[in-house]
């Protein structure tokens, strides 16, 4: 029989789990242990009660616990009256990646009252990388400027988001021996990647805006760059630069994607770079390296 008590002692040392971790390990797996049905019930009496921060203590709690698995129950609560329960759920669905949380995701973040909830719910989106997003997205990107104490605004999370789902896409495609330009059908639009370039002399120092090939774009143009631990196994020739595009009815997004294997590191294995304008690059392209369709 699975006791209150128990489910607390686990929310305690989850709260204590990055200075104390055995403990919280030990308090998981003892609840792992036990019959789910009544852990869950446990949960839910705790996501009942009126207090705001107990509430989301539980939602916090349950994602910890079950991880994926808890997304069902995670979405239930999304439009719970507290903002601050709907951004943990938000936060805590973002964590979980689970492609069932979209439509709950996209629907925070076109119609929630606060711009925080808005912000992480752009952010879930991105790292689900739910492609049925991406109109939504470029929309909350070209109007939600709604700052918050730190600064955020949903259009700023927007804007990385869009090139996440855009980079989750092309990994995906990417894979084996990828066509030099592939493409894929969504509810709402049509989605493009052409391979532009292959075997890209990067700096020495791994600074994008000192290589040769980008040092004539803008700052401005460059958006974040990233690592990630992925399994990526891929023909083509990195350094590599990806233009893709998508285009429905309401909207146009592309971007210019550069990916690079990490060796010397084990907790990542590729970087990234992504330049937000690809029209940026017109002004020139320096021929040293090999561009898909040069005449040799």
């Amino acid at each position: 029989m699975v006791t209150s008590r128990q489910v607390q002692e686990f929310l305690e040392a989850r709260q204590q789990g990055s200075t104390d971790s055995e403990t919280f390990r030990n308090a998981r797996q003892a609840l792992l242990a036990c019959d789910k049905t009544e852990v869950l019930a446990q949960f839910e009496t705790r996501l009942q009660v009126r207090d705001e921060e107990e509430r989301a203590s539980a939602i916090a709690g349950l994602a910890a616990l079950y991880g994926v698995e808890a997304t069902d129950t995670l979405t239930r609560w999304i439009t719970d009256p507290s903002s601050t329960v709907r951004w943990v759920v938000c936060c805590c669905l973002h964590d979980c990646g689970d492609v069932r949380a979209a439509a709950a995701l996209l629907d925070r973040l076109k119609h929630d009252a606060d711009c925080q909830v808005r912000s992480v719910a752009a952010g879930a989106l991105g790292q689900i990388g739910a492609l049925e997003a991406l109109p939504d997205l470029h929309q909350a990107h070209q109007t939600d400027f709604e700052v918050d104490e730190l600064g955020h605004s949903p259009s700023w999370i927007a804007l990385d988001a869009m090139t996440e789902v855009l980079n989750n896409w092309v990994t995906r495609q990417i894979q084996g021996t990828p066509s030099r330009t592939f493409r894929e059908s969504t509810g709402k639009g049509q989605l493009t990647g052409t391979v532009r370039a292959e075997g890209i002399p990067i700096d020495a120092e791994g600074r994008i805006n000192r290589t040769l090939r980008y040092a004539h774009v803008p700052q401005s143009s460059f958006g974040n760059g990233w690592a990630s631990k992925m399994d990526l196994q891929t023909s083509l020739i990195d350094p590599f630069e990806i233009e893709v595009e998508y285009v429905d009815p309401t909207c146009v997004i592309q971007r210019l994607l550069i990916y690079q294997r990490i060796t010397d590191w084990d907790k990542f294995n590729w970087s990234g770079f992504s330049i937000l304008d690809p029209t940026a690059m017109n002004a020139s392209i320096t021929p040293a390296h090999h561009q898909i369709g040069d005449s040799k």
